[in-house]
């Protein structure tokens, strides 16, 4: 398997030039398929994940239950996988960088959605975090 360097060089020059379609897996077995049907990266969905582990979506899975699962997934597949990390779970941004490496993840989405006071995040409080991490 390659490193998670090699991934990440993937996974950034898939976005350029054609369209990247990203199929979104939940498990093991459904990233498994998402690589048997020939994509070259596998994404994880937040919502998917957290209903698989017995939770609702918008941050109220456990943030060490969903980076579990998306190592497990990471771990599962020799492709990159970039992980729906929600808003980030109210990690600082180092924490949350930290914790997707440990999971192997090759890259993340982060919503502009705040879970907690409701609603959205200002598009200069997001570009700064964005930022950050």
């Amino acid at each position: 398997m390659p490193d998670l360097k090699t991934h990440a060089e993937l996974l950034r020059s898939l976005h350029h030039g054609k369209l990247l379609v990203l199929p979104n897996a939940w498990d093991e077995a459904s990233a498994e398929l998402v690589v048997e049907a020939g994509f070259p990266v596998v994404a994880t969905s937040s919502v998917a994940v957290a209903e698989t582990l017995g939770h609702q979506d918008g941050e109220r899975a456990p943030w060490r239950e969903m980076f579990a699962a998306a190592a497990r997934i990471a771990r599962a597949v020799p492709v990159p996988v970039t992980v729906d990390a929600e808003a980030g779970y109210g990690l600082a941004p180092e924490q949350l960088v930290a914790e997707l490496l440990e999971a192997g993840a090759a890259g993340c989405n982060l919503e502009d959605t705040d879970h907690r006071a409701g609603g959205l995040t200002g598009t200069a409080a997001q570009a700064d975090r964005l930022a950050a991490v």
